[in-house]
């Protein structure tokens, strides 16, 4: 399973961290993915990290998941990506799983994704999500069919503990929350 979380400039670090520690427990092997050409990407909160990949539109195309964390300004930069916007149709397409949290969910607002889809995001975003026909929650964490959505940093833990659920057994996740004393 190829699993890939895109960082751009701005991202929201608990958002994303939170994902990649959660998924890691549970032996998956997800890649932090630069949104630009240099691994090292800084955090809404000035706290850099070095991903694992730059951005490859080979390696997208081919994923299985894709992950979204949010932040504003992080978002923004992920908006900004054109190859990553055409990437994440094709996948909605493909019938694929999309996750975005806290802003991110906006994004794929703007691509008709969320289109009556139920879904959350952070409480300043819920004007855009219903103004590109999403239904709009105010939860914590939404599956939706293969779309899942997250309100924000207090979510994470949920928000990643959804994804893990869609991709492995019910006894793996029982242990990843056993481990991290849920």
């Amino acid at each position: 399973m190829k699993i890939y979380i895109i960082l751009a400039e701005g991202f929201e670090m608990i958002e994303a961290l939170t994902t990649v520690d959660v998924l890691r427990r549970a032996n998956l092997d997800i890649v932090t993915m630069s949104c630009n050409d240099k691994l090292k990407v800084t955090s809404s909160h000035h706290v850099t990290i070095v991903a694992d990949h730059i951005f490859d539109l080979d390696l997208l195309n081919d994923a299985d998941v894709i992950i979204l964390p949010g932040g504003s300004i992080g978002t923004e930069n992920l908006g900004n990506n054109q190859l990553l916007l055409s990437v994440l149709k094709s996948h909605h397409a493909a019938n694929k799983t999309l996750a975005a949290i806290c802003a991110a969910p906006s994004i794929l607002a703007k691509l008709g994704i969320l289109e009556n889809v139920k879904a959350s995001s952070h409480p300043a975003y819920e004007n855009e999500l219903i103004r590109y026909g999403a239904l709009y929650h105010a939860e914590e964490t939404i599956v939706y069919e293969n779309i899942i959505t997250s309100y924000g940093m207090a979510g994470s833990l949920q928000f990643a503990l959804a994804i893990l659920k869609t991709l492995v057994e019910p006894e793996v996740v029982a242990e990843v929350k056993a481990g991290i004393v849920f």
